[in-house]
Parts: structure tokens; C-alpha cells; sequence
């Protein structure tokens, strides 16, 4: 089924829908993308020099979301990830959910907590790598 078919709302013609997606963030848009009935609809790949974090805004049917949810557990697979990433759900205009995927803004260090804003380009795409591969193992399941 087409994006439109499974959400209501789901409008192909959204200019952010067909912007180009940043090489930091396609790995992890790919990786989603990839999964059954899973729609990316726009995604940032994080600017150190601005701050801004990275992150995708999906759609998705609820039991997947909530399984790339339980990937980000330390418990279920999230301890390759040097950022603590959430995943948050938000309504859409016509009632049903989108997802959010970004990180918190804090870093989990060994010695404490640094506020996220402090990374790197090269440190982040390593993270999103990461982040993909851990979302790819889903197709497995």
C-alpha cells in the first residue's frame, strides 16, 4: 500500500517531503524506509555549527514504531549508540501519529552527562551509521 492508502493526510506533494535528503541522515532514512509501511517525511542531519540535533519524522503503523522504540533501550540493542535517542509520537492534522526520532540533549558519558550541542560532523554521521544498522536489524525479526 501507497503512504496515501495506509495515512490519511499523507500529501506526496510536500516540498519537504521532496527535498533532498541530507548524506548525514540518509542512512537512517533509508533503514526506515526500508521497513514495511514506514514513510519518512523529513529529517534534518544535525548542524554543530548552529546547534541543531539530527532527526527524522516518520510514519509508521504503531507496533513498529514501537519497536524501533525498544532498539534504543540499552537492554534491547541501544548500547552500540553513543547518544541517548528517543522516540517521540505527535499527532498529525488529521488525527493520526507521526514519530519523531532525535536524540536527547544530553550525552551519556562514563563521567557524566555534556550537553549534546558539542559533536562533531564526522562523530555524528558515525552516530547515524550506528543508529541505521541498529534499525536494519529489524527487517530480521
Amino acid at each position: 500500500m501507497t503512504a496515501a492508502e495506509l495515512y490519511p493526510g499523507f500529501d506526496l506533494d510536500c516540498p519537504a517531503i521532496k527535498a533532498p535528503i541530507e548524506r548525514g541522515v540518509l542512512p537512517v532514512c533509508d533503514a526506515l524506509n526500508a521497513l514495511p509501511s514506514v514513510h519518512t517525511l523529513w529529517s534534518c542531519e544535525g548542524h554543530a555549527e548552529q546547534p541543531s540535533t539530527p532527526y527524522v519524522v516518520f510514519i509508521a503503523p504503531q507496533a513498529l514504531a514501537f519497536s524501533v522504540n525498544e532498539l534504543l533501550s540499552p537492554k534491547t540493542g541501544g548500547t552500540s549508540l553513543k547518544y541517548n535517542w528517543r522516540l517521540i509520537a505527535s499527532f498529525r492534522f488529521d488525527g493520526s501519529l507521526q514519530y519523531i526520532l532525535e536524540p536527547n540533549d544530553v550525552q551519556l558519558l562514563d563521567r557524566g552527562l555534556r550537553l549534546f550541542r558539542l559533536f562533531g560532523r564526522k562523530a555524528m554521521d558515525k552516530e547515524l551509521h550506528r543508529l541505521a544498522d541498529l534499525i536494519s536489524t529489524l527487517k530480521m525479526n
